[in-house]
């Protein structure tokens, strides 16, 4: 029962940092055409929304999962064997990986695939969705742990 609860809260954490990642490249890249004077409705808004998670989920969202993967292990190996004990390190490996994510993109395809990134801000924003991930694991592992 432990792993599968386990598994669980990672697949949760995984959504919510691929949807708030999807969601907030959108708005950025719905921004910068804003700054062109172009009208953008809110059906539209949403409507481009929806087609980003649908188009960016099977691709971005299996690299963000494997990378959380990587980077919620390692955070248990640090838990376990170094003195280092904070839970806010699911936190930090959910922005790491978001951040490693991004810059890997760059060299490896020769362009940064999600446009929403392109800008500093937009960085910061999928670091902030990688953060939120991390954040959702740690509250839902420690939940479990409180319950016991």
């Amino acid at each position: 029962m432990k792993i599968i609860l386990l598994i669980l809260h990672f697949l949760l954490a995984s959504m919510v940092t691929i949807v708030s990642a999807c969601i907030l490249q959108t708005q950025m890249v719905l921004l910068e055409l804003t700054k062109l004077d172009i009208q953008i409705s809110l059906s539209e808004r949403l409507y481009m929304t929806w087609q980003d998670l649908v188009g960016l989920i099977p691709a971005y969202g299996t690299i963000i999962t494997i990378g959380l993967a990587l980077g919620f292990g390692i955070c248990k190996l640090i838990w376990r064997y170094t003195p280092l004990k904070s839970s806010i390190l699911y936190v930090v490996a959910g922005g790491a990986v978001m951040a490693v994510i991004l810059i890997a993109m760059q060299p490896v395809l020769g362009v940064t695939l999600v446009a929403g990134a392109r800008s500093t801000l937009g960085i910061l924003l999928q670091i902030a969705a990688g953060m939120l991930g991390g954040f959702c694991f740690l509250r839902l592992r420690n939940q479990q742990h409180s319950a016991k």
